[in-house]
């Protein structure tokens, strides 16, 4: 069950399920999120919201005791604002709805692996493929479509890294 709270130790989501399906309203090419039953929505927001908290974020967090790495003191939004102290900015809980339903869309917890070939040869038709030596790359764990929602937000020094 999600838990969406501005300050508290139970807290486990930045986004509520309504939340993000008014998001996903407004997003193109939507429709694994609108056929998702509200259980893997719940999911996902609350492992997007996991996702996000890895991240360095700008400010200071403001009560040690939230589970959840917002709301922060001394951030700035995109626009040079100060973000209020006791909320979660409205890019947070977008960058969250954005990332479930890249969560939902994809299972970012396989390897992919580098299927590209190894040597193609035209006359006689030959072809060979990367073999047990191919180097293997996980899925983004944060795509870049996220990270340009929450970049004001977060640390320089971090540069969107997961820590």
């Amino acid at each position: 069950m999600i838990i969406v709270t501005t300050i508290g130790p139970t807290a486990n989501s930045y986004q509520t399920v309504n939340g993000a399906d008014n998001y996903h309203i407004r997003r193109l090419h939507n429709e694994a999120w609108h056929d998702a039953t509200s259980n893997l929505k719940e999911s996902a927001l609350m492992w997007a919201t996991r996702t996000l908290d890895t991240l360095f974020w700008k400010g200071l967090k403001e009560d040690s005791a939230n589970s959840l790495q917002w709301p922060r003191s001394g951030a700035y939004d995109a626009y040079g604002l100060l973000v209020d102290s006791d909320t979660v900015p409205e890019a947070i809980k977008n960058a969250c709805s954005e990332l479930a339903f890249h969560f939902v869309s994809n299972d970012t917890t396989v390897e992919k692996s580098d299927s590209t070939f190894k040597n193609l040869k035209v006359g006689a038709i030959e072809m060979e493929f990367k073999g047990n030596d191919s180097v293997t790359a996980k899925v983004k764990p944060i795509p870049d479509s996220v990270l340009m929602i929450i970049k004001s937000l977060i640390r320089p020094s971090g540069g969107g890294a997961i820590r």
